[in-house]
């Protein structure tokens, strides 16, 4: 599993989200996949995506440990 998050400080990060998007179709597999995620911090919108092999035996427990670690910032940020 890999989290990435596009640099936000230069106000350039929808440009690199959509390079790490064409990089991600050109390089597709079928065996990788991609949850995009974004969120505001201070009035700057953070984006970033999981990458994860859709064969990893703990696939289903890692989605949920980031989908729960986000719910509780957005649930903290409200």
């Amino acid at each position: 599993m890999l989290i990435y998050v596009c640099e936000s400080i230069d106000k350039k990060q929808f440009a690199r989200k959509r390079v790490f998007d064409k990089w991600f179709i050109k390089f597709r597999t079928t065996d990788l996949e991609k949850y995009d995620f974004s969120f505001s911090l201070d009035d700057v919108v953070i984006l970033g995506a999981v990458l994860i092999h859709g064969n990893n035996t703990e696939r289903e427990n890692l989605l949920n440990a980031f989908l729960e670690s986000y719910q509780m910032y957005s649930d903290y940020k409200s």
